[in-house]
């Protein structure tokens, strides 16, 4: 793969650092190309009357005769639009070569050098490299130097959110250095407490042998106790159930007994009740009367 265009002035010579290809007058010239043929073009077809730049003139035509001026125009504007795709074309073909061709010497000239600079300025240049051209003047340290002052903003802006921070892990380390201390403290008077209750059961083995037995036989007397109680509960639940059941036998008898009265007080409601209609009126006109 080899350059469309000549390398740069001064590093003919140089065979460590790739040179640099210019665009080449048959570029420049499809360049121009394509942009008269796509602004011819987009003329063209944007209103009637209009005539492309690269067609021909043509000999006037006979007042009246509207065919071929349509013809004419349908004819520029086709030829207009292919020769400006085809100028397109060649243009983007030859920049996509001159791109890898580029590219090649790039990675050529990266095997030929150590891969990460050891100037911090080249190596940012190499790292912000939007394009290959300046990729290729990074490599060949033609690059502009970093702003110092925006550099040094930055590492006081820096500096001051690391003392803030450094500031507050002071502040919690030496929270947690008194949490450390007291909590060592507390550790001291518990690993005392546990050495002493040790001293304690190495010298009285009789006194922890009978205090297991104690704790032995109290065990087998809350299990015999708790089953006791579990057959007291069981009994208390049996007669429970039992008085149920003679409460329901009660009420089935006081149901049965309840039945002729009610049907008794039922037949006696009506007389009792008519009667009472016919006293009534005497009842409230006597005492008028007096």
């Amino acid at each position: 793969m080899t350059p469309s265009g000549p390398p740069d002035r001064g590093e003919g010579s140089s065979a460590g650092s790739p040179p640099r290809s210019r665009v080449s007058p048959r570029v420049s010239g499809e360049r121009e190309c394509s942009f008269v043929d796509l602004t011819t073009s987009s003329e063209a077809d944007s209103g009637p009357g209009q005539v492309s730049r690269m067609s021909p003139p043509r000999p006037p035509s006979p007042p009246g005769d509207t065919t071929s001026d349509t013809e004419d125009k349908s004819d520029s504007a086709r030829r207009v639009t292919l020769e400006s795709l085809e100028c397109l074309l060649h243009f983007q073909a030859s920049q996509l070569e001159q791109e890898l061709a580029e590219l090649a010497r790039l990675v050529a000239f990266s095997l030929t050098r150590p891969a990460v600079p050891s100037d911090r300025a080249q190596r940012d240049a190499v790292l912000s490299a939007a394009s290959i051209h300046e990729l290729g003047d990074a490599l060949r340290h033609r690059f502009a130097g970093p702003d110092s002052s925006a550099v040094i903003a930055d590492m006081r802006s820096e500096l001051q959110v690391a003392q803030q921070i450094n500031s507050a892990l002071t502040r919690r380390l030496d929270t947690q250095s008194a949490e450390l201390a007291e909590l060592r403290s507390q550790l001291k008077i518990i690993t005392l407490e546990r050495d002493r209750l040790l001293d304690l059961s190495k010298q009285s083995p009789a006194f922890s042998a009978s205090l297991r037995k104690s704790v032995v036989d109290l065990e087998a007397q809350a299990a015999v106790a708790r089953s006791q109680a579990d057959a007291q509960v069981a009994a208390a639940f049996r007669h429970a159930d039992g008085f149920k059941r003679q409460i329901q036998d009660r009420n089935q008898e006081i149901a049965a007994l309840n039945r002729p009265r009610c049907r008794s007080r039922s037949r006696l409601r009506g007389p009792t009740r008519s009667g009472f209609n016919k006293f009534r009126p005497a009842a409230e006109v006597s005492p008028v009367a007096r």
